[in-house]
């Protein structure tokens, strides 16, 4: 039995998360992010063009006006570093506007990840920069904690990446600051070090609990969602038969119909003496009927691109995208067989038969979707003449 310290510090630090939720999580941060990150990233690329043209205008393009001629090099790295981050910000407003189009979510937060270490770096460098301009007396650690804090605050990435990137930047950092002469005089004693050390807890901390806090407001916004989703097709689902209700049929019949020979196809059936079955056995026996129905008609059209609305009592229609009139005929007959051979027990151990009528329609000169199921309703009407048969609206049609 794993003990409450250990148990919080796996669900705080290591986040067990299976690969499904994962891949979730991300898909709604990278919905929820985005949108950040088209605002961040050009606020980023402004100031960054102010600070350079406010450069150029107190310095000059060469620095005719530096008075210090040692500070040159200072000078042009601040310079380079302003210009890189620029540069980097550019190309990833570009790569996360693509990758989010495309819907890919790694090569996403690849990208986000590429951003938080130019982040930073920036920090780094600017740090660096400032130490040398102070004579490398002391580090200055200003930008380098806005560039790894700052970074906590924008960038919902899982703190192992945070980790590694804080730990990189501090480690180049500290090698830079006892290679680079200018910065010779600075001690790197027991201070310095634990300096460095609370910069990168501060980073780590702040991006675990804000990862934390995200992860846990994503979770409930997904809840959320599938609890609606589910109420969403409960509300379209007839509860007896376990096909869609009229209400999908207005709300989600409403594509343009393919008028090709292999385009779309509807298929209105019901259950031949349904009000007889109803009196002679019962409606607990016709709901039965029913349901059967229902089941069979899911099971024959499982997996293709089509739907089953109930359309009345005991009337269905089922709609086909892409079908040909042969593969429509043959769908009817299959089911009408089916029917046929299906037997429902009732009390005192008897059984009963029942059959149903189909009438078939395929969209044709234009015609929209009502007028598509009148065409099946008239075939339907033939077919019942008889009873237990399929019959084609374009063979009556064409009589």
């Amino acid at each position: 039995m794993k003990s409450p310290i250990k148990e919080f510090f796996l669900k705080k630090f290591f986040f067990k998360i299976d690969s499904e939720e994962r891949d979730a999580i991300r898909r709604r941060v990278m919905k929820n992010d985005h949108k950040v990150y088209m605002v961040l990233l050009p606020i980023i690329i402004i100031l960054e063009l102010v600070v350079l043209l406010l450069n150029i205008y107190q310095y000059g393009l060469s620095f005719d006006r530096l008075q210090n001629r040692s500070m040159l090099g200072v000078m042009n790295a601040y310079r380079g570093l302003y210009l890189f981050f620029i540069i980097a910000c550019i190309a990833c407003i570009f790569l996360l506007w693509y990758f989010q189009k495309k819907k890919k979510v790694f090569p996403y937060f690849m990208v986000a990840s590429f951003f938080l270490m130019c982040l930073m770096f920036w920090g780094a460098g600017i740090a660096l920069c400032d130490t040398v301009a102070e004579g490398g007396v002391y580090p200055d650690y200003t930008y380098l904690a806005i560039g790894l804090i700052g970074a906590c605050a924008f960038i919902t990435l899982e703190p192992w990446v945070f980790t590694s990137a804080s730990l990189l930047t501090v480690v180049i950092f500290d090698v830079l600051l006892g290679t680079v002469p200018a910065c010779a005089n600075v001690k790197m004693d027991a201070s310095f070090f634990l300096t460095t050390v609370v910069i990168v807890g501060i980073a780590f901390v702040s991006g675990t609990f804000n990862f934390v806090r995200r992860i846990d407001a994503i979770r409930l916004e997904l809840k959320v969602s599938n609890a609606n989703e589910i109420l969403s097709d409960k509300a379209l689902l007839d509860d007896l038969t376990r096909v869609f209700n009229r209400r999908y049929l207005t709300e989600h019949i409403d594509e343009p119909l393919d008028y090709t020979e292999n385009g779309s196809g509807v298929i209105m059936l019901d259950i031949d003496h349904f009000k007889s079955l109803n009196d002679t056995y019962g409606h607990q026996v016709g709901d039965e009927c029913l349901s059967l129905l229902g089941i069979a008609i899911n099971n024959l059209i499982r997996d293709k691109e089509s739907s089953c609305v109930r359309y009345g009592g005991e009337e269905f229609l089922i709609f086909f995208k892409n079908i040909t009139k042969g593969d429509l005929e043959i769908y009817a007959e299959t089911l009408r067989r089916r029917i046929e051979k299906m037997k429902v027990s009732i009390s005192g151990g008897v059984q009963i038969q029942y059959t149903i009528s189909c009438g078939l329609a395929k969209a044709k000169d234009g015609i929209s979707y009502n007028n598509l199921i009148n065409q099946a309703d008239e075939a339907l009407y033939k077919a019942k003449e008889e009873r237990n048969r399929i019959c084609y609206y374009g063979d009556i049609s064409n009589n």
